[in-house]
């Protein structure tokens, strides 16, 4: 035999002794001390639930012990008592917190009880581990189908992963849309399943249009609680699967820029394969054109009407359902006045679930927002800014010509050369950085835009092919630099009731913007001041109104030393480079022009300083 086989040969005779001490160990301990009770795994994160594992065992014989977790290296980790009398009728019980000796949680594994035998001198490992385990399940939704329903109530299959094989999961049905989401169903799934099932109904009925979000809820053996989605309440943007569902019964789907008078527009109308019927008007006119949709017809195309420039509404009924959705039209005849209207900012704030992870994707969630995408009401800001003043415009037959500040963004318009004016009607709350800095040059340039809207222009986004996204958060300053304050209540005579109304505080009568008005307005509900723009040399504030400050409000700033507040615009014309900007911060202004005189106006002199005309006593 050679000396290498004679080495090889050597060293498994040793392997197999070794082996053999180390089996008859194993049995020794077992014959010594084995577990009467013992927790397989237990989760020591402070939730409440199997926080710690209450560990029994017996002896052979009777003795005085030392008991110790260590770990699969036999490294000791905690010392659970030590002098502890044990007789092997009866069972000695520790209870093991998931802690080492210095307090700290000890990690996720496994762990064996050691015990010393103090009368034989003998230290023996029990056979058996137990498991600290911490990590929570991860379940997911994958899906729900169907993703989108209604009117009619139907259940909702859901198919959900990593529910585990041990407990039933819990699913939890939220309503996402109406603010802070509410919880408004629940029921326990199948055990060791990962389909479930949702009846679709609420307090019996069958669930109303919104949307909605299935969670699911479960816990593995150690007692660690998992859900899905992982935080709650939801955060935008973390929800992982397709937990979403959508009831409807009604919507529409309008093109996002103007089309031309006579030219032919299409709509995407989901009906729930009903039939509908439907009507075309003018913002503030009569109905215009009405047809009707055989079941199931999804795409309705009409012919736009002619004549001037507009904003029309289609409604659709179908049952007792019914929706209405703006489109713009076009005048073949080209004006100098644009107005634009702020479509962005209607679509951003509909409360669409665009990706079906059940969150409102909507530019105040931080998006993104899918364009053009249906409606399933009128926004509330067409009726409350834009409208109004679309009818005031109509009712003065002052021509314009229409579009939208998503089409505007994606053209090279404005011009000073070729657009004498633009109004911004109803608020940009939110508007593309682009598009902010060409106002600001056109203005400065020799343009003329008026601004009509609180919160306007202060919050930038980005525009795609397809998808509004990476909103910022309000900034101090609009795009022409004046600096904005928060939106308020009008301030109060002494006598804390009557509000202060609304006076001329400078006024350059060669711009004609008070012009047939004393420069006294009654208050508004609520209004925007400016503070004075930074120091720019090509700025100067011509015309502006606000609430002047009252001589009791200066005697008490002089009994206490003080100097009086400083009175700011709220309406403020200012040349600005070449060019005019003028903001008219109130609520309520184009809805009182149509009924107050002296607003209508003022409203009616913007009009004639941005189509460069002599403002004259309407």
């Amino acid at each position: 035999m050679s000396t290498l086989a004679r080495v090889v040969f050597a060293l498994l005779v040793a392997a197999t002794f070794g082996a053999f001490f180390v089996s008859q160990k194993l049995k020794n301990a077992e014959s010594v001390a084995e577990y009467t009770k013992l927790r397989h795994y237990f989760s020591p994160n402070g939730d409440g639930v199997r926080d710690r594992d209450r560990i029994s065992f017996k002896v052979e014989k009777a003795d005085r012990l030392t008991v110790t977790v260590v770990d699969l290296d036999g490294d000791r980790v905690r010392r659970l008592a030590n002098g502890v009398d044990a007789r092997p009728e009866r069972p000695v019980t520790v209870v093991w917190d998931g802690r080492s000796d210095d307090g700290i949680r000890a990690p996720d594994g496994r762990y064996r009880l050691q015990v010393g035998l103090r009368r034989t001198g003998r230290t023996v490992t029990i056979p058996g581990a137990f498991n600290v385990d911490t990590t929570a399940p991860k379940p997911v939704v994958v899906s729900v189908k169907p993703a989108t329903a209604g009117p009619v109530a139907g259940a909702f299959q859901i198919h959900a992963r990593r529910v585990g094989s041990r407990r039933a999961p819990r699913f939890r049905i939220l309503r996402t849309d109406l603010g802070p989401p509410k919880e408004v169903a629940r029921f326990l799934g199948r055990k060791g399943s990962q389909r479930a099932e949702w009846d679709g109904k609420v307090n019996g009925l069958p669930a109303p249009p919104g949307i909605y979000m299935v969670v699911v809820r479960v816990r593995d053996k150690a007692g660690n609680l998992g859900t899905a989605p992982a935080v709650l309440p939801p955060v935008p943007g973390q929800v992982r699967g397709k937990p979403g569902i959508t009831v409807r019964a009604l919507a529409a789907q309008p093109p996002v820029v103007s089309v031309r008078a006579g030219e032919r527009v299409a709509f995407d109308v989901d009906a729930r394969a009903r039939a509908y019927r439907w009507d075309v008007r003018r913002v503030g006119g009569r109905k215009v054109e009405e047809g009707r949709a055989a079941p199931g017809k999804r795409t309705l195309v009409l012919r736009s009407p002619r004549g001037a420039s507009g904003v029309y509404l289609l409604q659709v009924r179908a049952g007792r359902s019914r929706t209405r959705v703006p489109f713009l039209v076009q005048s073949r005849e080209r004006s100098k006045l644009l107005v634009v209207v702020p479509t962005a900012s209607w679509l951003g704030v509909d409360t669409i679930d665009d990706d079906r992870d059940g969150l409102p994707n909507t530019l105040e969630n931080g998006g993104p927002v899918e364009w053009p995408r249906a409606y399933t009401r009128l926004p509330p800001a067409l009726a409350a800014e834009t409208a109004p003043l679309l009818i005031y415009l109509d009712r003065a037959g002052i021509k314009y010509d229409l579009t939208s500040d998503i089409a505007l963004a994606r053209s090279g318009e404005p011009t000073a050369a070729n657009r004498p004016g633009v109004i911004l009607a109803g608020s940009l709350r939110w508007i593309p950085r682009s598009l902010a800095r060409r106002l600001r040059r056109y203005v400065e340039s020799g343009g003329r835009v008026a601004s009509f809207g609180t919160e306007s222009m202060r919050r930038g986004m980005r525009i795609t092919d397809d998808v509004l996204s990476r909103p910022t958060q309000a900034t101090p300053l609009d795009p022409f630099g004046a600096r904005l304050e928060p939106v308020a209540v009008p301030r109060t005579e002494d006598d804390g009731r009557t509000p202060l109304p609304l006076t001329a505080l400078t006024e350059d009568s060669s711009l004609g913007l008070l012009t047939g008005s004393d420069g006294t307005l009654s208050a508004f509900g609520r209004l925007e001041e400016s503070a004075k723009r930074p120091d720019t040399a090509n700025a100067k504030l011509l015309t502006a109104i606000g609430q002047d400050v009252t001589d009791s409000e200066r005697a008490k700033a002089e009994a206490k030393g003080e100097l009086p507040r400083e009175a700011l615009p709220v309406l403020a014309a200012t040349r600005l480079g070449k060019g005019i900007e003028i903001r008219v911060g109130l609520t309520e202004w184009a809805q009182r022009a149509n009924r107050d005189g002296e607003v209508g106006q003022i409203t009616h002199n913007i009009v004639d300083i941005l189509r460069r005309v002599t403002p004259k006593i309407q």
